[in-house]
């Protein structure tokens, strides 16, 4: 859309950066959680999906799930 009409101003993006949803994705990893003790608290993709929607509604450019995981910004 942005490539086809430059000119649009209500184009938008939001970057999400999710952790501990227990999908398939994920079910074949092995994390050790007494070391990552807020990988213990596992989320539902439903909350995720929710989390997502209110992000974008609200036009936040980066949507951190749960909102605690923001400091994996400063580590990477």
């Amino acid at each position: 859309e942005v490539r086809r009409y430059p000119s649009k101003p209500n184009i938008s993006f939001s970057t999400i950066y999710p952790i501990g949803i227990p999908t398939d994705f994920i079910s074949g990893v092995n994390v050790d959680v007494d070391r990552y003790k807020f990988l213990n608290n596992m989320l539902t993709p439903e909350f995720v999906a929710s989390e997502i929607v209110e992000g974008v509604l609200a036009g936040k450019e980066h949507i951190y799930i749960p909102g605690s995981a923001r400091f994996l910004r400063y580590i990477t």
